[in-house]
């Protein structure tokens, strides 16, 4: 962090700083004279915005040099570096960069507390939570808390990422929002701390049921002075801001928030991800035709896009576009359900993902999307399916827990799951899943309340008379996508073939 007790010549920095303006900072701190103070600021505007190679690139030859820093500017490059080598998963050597700082009581409190604060970080990036939670408590219930409102907000903020990695979600929104709320009361705003604060919030309160961390989430996008630095947050915060309003059932706004944030899209992930929502957006809210435009416009980004240096973002995508696949197109489903799974095995390095168990539990429902329609892969369907609604169900995500028992209700046909489905619905009324719940609770146990929405859109054309070939024409997929659907159909009603399925429901 920029500590506020820094030398009157760098005010102008400073400022850089807090507006969020970082190239620009960067820039200008890259042209100036090499000095202590200069690597330093440098590292830390670095660290900001995810430069991680670049720390270890600028501290590593200065610390080398043994007469470069003086003791204090050593250990809090030390501690700098530290932090860059934990968040590349190097273990040892950012262990060896603890080891190096030594006593941690020696120096002027201000430095004092930043050390904590990497120290912190460190440990949490290495997966050890419990001493990185001593750190944190230490610091916010001693009088050190009051000599720095920004580091202590930063202290708050991975007060919540700790809470996160104990699976304690609500916790962890309410952190981040006391985080914010400090942030608010500082002397001047820190738009780029409350930014990712705020893109963390908006990010939870999508999946848990808490409606004043979406009220802050809200408010705080509103008043936040967005820079060009601060894009990427801008429209992850957007996108997240949306989808809260799909799930309260209000498609204009989300289609309105999703249009807004659309500009601040900065790689094509990031408008992989733009053509995903979408186009989920369009499927629950009935626009089939533009749901499927906006899903090949995903797909043509996909294709040309190079995935071989992964990041988490990538492989959630991936598994979102695997999802909506999975009722258009089997085979190009599991392609990119193979592919998101790759990249995860990369991203096995950082301690903090690897222990998540969401993204597994998402994986798991994508994978049982992808199954459920096929032959003689029911039971491996039924079982992913299951793990999913467990951890879901756990960890408070209700609305994604209630979508799982839905879908086992279609694999099993147990009329529990959309008992299970519509508790966990009762936050949210007015949300597609709500609906579906409520849908087949209407519908009984008929064979057609197995069916997904596709194919009971394909059971309807079955008995319309069309043929394989013309239904994949009039929906936009694959023939073989059509059969699989069908023989989904067919098991539903109990019968092996078409002739048998018109009898049976003539």
């Amino acid at each position: 962090m920029l500590l506020m007790d820094a030398r009157p010549v760098l005010d102008h920095h400073q400022r850089a700083w807090l507006s969020g303006n970082y190239a620009t900072l960067a820039r200008e701190l890259a042209a100036e004279r090499v000095s202590p103070g200069r690597e330093l600021l440098l590292a830390q505007v670095y660290l900001r915005i995810g430069r991680h190679q670049s720390v270890l690139d600028l501290l590593g030859p200065s610390l080398a040099v043994p007469d470069f820093f003086n003791p204090v500017e050593r250990v809090r490059a030390l501690s700098l570096e530290g932090v860059a080598l934990a968040a590349q998963g190097q273990r040892r050597r950012a262990e060896g960069a603890l080891r190096q700082i030594g006593l941690r009581d020696r120096w002027q409190p201000a430095v004092n507390v930043e050390i904590r604060l990497n120290d912190a970080l460190v440990y949490w990036m290495l997966g050890e939570t419990a001493h990185a939670d001593a750190l944190v408590s230490d610091h916010l219930f001693g009088p050190d808390s009051r000599i720095d409102p920004y580091v202590t907000a930063r202290f708050v903020m991975l007060q919540s990422w700790i809470r996160a990695a104990s699976e304690d979600y609500h916790g962890q929104a309410r952190s981040l929002i006391d985080a914010i709320r400090r942030l608010q009361r500082a002397p001047e705003q820190d738009a780029g701390l409350l930014a990712w604060g705020v893109h963390a919030l908006a990010t939870l309160v999508r999946d848990i049921d808490m409606p004043e961390g979406f009220a802050v989430a809200q408010e705080v996008e509103a008043a936040i002075s967005w820079t060009p630095d601060l894009a990427m947050q801008r429209f992850r915060t957007g996108r997240a801001l949306a989808w809260c309003l799909a799930l309260q059932g209000d498609y204009i706004r989300a289609f309105r928030k999703l249009e807004e944030v659309r500009p601040f899209a900065r790689d094509a992930v990031d408008n992989v991800l733009v053509h995903l929502d979408r186009a989920h957006v369009a499927f629950i809210s009935g626009q089939e035709a533009a749901a499927r435009g906006e899903l090949q416009a995903a797909d043509r980004l996909i294709r040309s896009e190079d995935w071989s240096a992964p990041a988490t973002l990538e492989s959630g995508a991936l598994l979102h576009a695997a999802e909506l696949f999975s009722g258009v197109d089997a085979h190009r489903a599991e392609e990119l359900l193979a592919l998101a799974a790759d990249i995860r095995r990369g991203l096995a390095r950082n301690m903090a993902i690897a222990h998540d168990r969401r993204y597994g539990a998402t994986a798991n429902f994508t994978e049982a999307l992808i199954r459920e329609a096929v032959p003689g892969r029911r039971e491996t369907a039924r079982l992913r399916a299951l793990k999913a609604f467990e951890v879901f169900a756990e960890i408070g995500y209700n609305w994604r827990a209630a979508r799982a028992a839905i879908l086992l209700h279609a694999i099993t046909g147990e009329q529990q799951w959309i008992a299970r489905a519509g508790e966990l619905c009762r936050s949210y009324p007015r949300s597609f899943v709500a609906q579906e719940a409520a849908r087949r609770v209407s519908e009984g146990a008929s064979p057609v309340d197995r069916l997904t929405v596709r194919q009971r859109h394909i059971y309807q054309l079955v008995r319309q008379g069309k043929s394989t070939d013309q239904i994949g024409m009039e929906l936009g997929i694959s023939p073989n996508t059509v059969r699989i659907h069908l023989g989904r159909i067919y098991g539903a009603f109990g019968v092996r073939s078409r002739t048998q399925l018109l009898k049976r429901v003539s």
